[in-house]
């Protein structure tokens, strides 16, 4: 999807108006993704970045080749923004968190053509402070800006230049944000060509599909295995962490398996980053985010990881895409949802199970209620509450917590299974 946005009229008969920049030009947060493309420098791997927005101030950067088949690399960015102000707090990259205290201000208050700023930052590498830092900021230039993405008009310059060793050159434009960028030590140039912006669509909000906190356990069954196999699944829950335990509905003694999950979850998002089943225990960085801040139907949402066992020795990769497929009310054994996500994920798996296709079913508080892929149809038929252990169901809704992961529980048989 490509996006033309124009700026309003801020420039004057070739200088900036008396209105201040920073209002205009931090990035709208209904911006789901970017696409950047190298138009200048070489290099042995990385022409194309995407990067992956969650609306709080966290992105995801994935670095590929133009054929989109080899993953250079993968990094996790978070920044403290208001209506007005940038700040890059922090990133992880290979199980490093590099941290700044204080953030790096790349959009002011009452910036303006020939704005000039600096800041003096510790750098805190996993924990410890490793250096301290100066980085400078000048508006150079008001501008028109042509790239892939469309025509901006009115756009910022900023020359940015770090410790007096690196020096990059951003152009920001009007709720766009950033569509192009020269790393001037590099020699390369990277110009937006496309973007996805959810704001004309119905959004929903994440935070209301986590599952509450007071579900300590659920029980799905495999529909379509008629008690046989290990169609049973016990999930108990435990703050981040995910027990489930695969078994026969019928009492029979088959030899099944347990699955350990674990999860990150914040007010409005869910990823999972971590499974360990039989003699597999792996890490994914930066995790998957099956549930994120901002949803809307008929949008997608896509995350690349890099895969790592208990030793932090790199295993792969996997790719995975979530797509919100519609809202719609659901009826298991546990009860009658409504408002509850369709979501179809699918994506590859170059360690555990290759490609995979499932579609899940999560509901307001409640979290996930069923999901399916071919031959198999999983459906909620019990839970139970810290306070209270009791069967439910009700017409409400969801929220996608670990019971998100259940797709892991599934990719757990997936494995068992070949």
């Amino acid at each position: 999807m490509k996006i033309i946005s124009f700026c309003s009229a801020l420039v004057v008969a070739g200088t900036l108006s008396t209105s201040a920049l920073a209002a205009g030009y931090v990035q709208n947060s209904n911006i789901q993704k970017k696409v950047f493309e190298k138009t200048l420098g070489s290099s042995t791997c990385g022409d194309i970045e995407t990067r992956i927005y969650d609306g709080a101030g966290s992105e995801t950067r994935i670095l590929s080749d133009s054929g989109g088949s080899t993953n250079c690399k993968t990094s996790s960015y978070f920044a403290d923004k208001t209506a007005t102000t940038h700040t890059m707090s922090s990133y992880e990259y290979a199980g490093t968190i590099i941290e700044f205290s204080p953030g790096l201000r790349v959009i002011i208050d009452d910036m303006s053509l020939n704005s000039t700023w600096n800041d003096d930052t510790d750098v805190i590498i996993n924990g410890s402070i490793d250096s301290t830092r100066n980085d400078s900021y000048e508006v150079i230039l008001i501008e028109n800006v042509t790239v892939d993405a469309g025509v901006f008009t009115g756009c910022a310059k900023v020359e940015w230049t770090i410790a007096s060793t690196h020096s990059f050159d951003l152009w920001f434009c009007e709720d766009v944000g950033l569509v192009k960028y020269d790393d001037k030590v590099n020699a390369e140039t990277w110009e937006l060509q496309s973007y996805v912006n959810n704001g004309s669509l119905t959004v929903v909000d994440g935070s209301e599909y986590i599952q509450t906190s007071s579900i300590s356990n659920k029980v799905f069954l495999d529909t379509y295995a008629a008690g046989t196999g290990c169609d049973k699944n016990s999930r108990t829950f435990s703050g981040d962490n995910e027990v489930r335990v695969y078994s026969n509905s019928e009492g029979d003694e088959i030899n099944c398996f347990t699955v350990n999950v674990g999860t990150n979850k914040t007010e409005t998002s869910q990823n999972f980053f971590s499974q360990a089943f039989s003699t597999v225990d792996v890490r994914y960085s930066p995790g998957v985010p099956v549930l994120v801040a901002n949803m809307a139907v008929g949008q997608s949402w896509e995350q690349r990881s890099n895969t790592y066992d208990s030793e932090a020795a790199h295993k792969g990769y996997r790719n995975d895409s979530f797509t919100l497929q519609g809202i719609e009310s659901v009826s298991v054994n546990a009860g009658n949802y409504s408002q509850c996500l369709n979501i179809l994920w699918q994506g590859y798996d170059s360690y555990i199970m290759g490609s995979f296709a499932y579609t899940l079913y999560i509901c307001p508080d409640v979290g996930l209620v069923k999901y399916a892929k071919a031959g198999e149809n999983w459906q909620l038929q019990s839970m139970s509450h810290s306070s209270s252990a009791n069967v439910g169901g009700s017409s409400g809704g969801g929220s996608l917590p670990l019971s998100m992961l259940v797709i892991l529980g599934v990719i757990g048989i997936a494995v068992r299974r070949k």
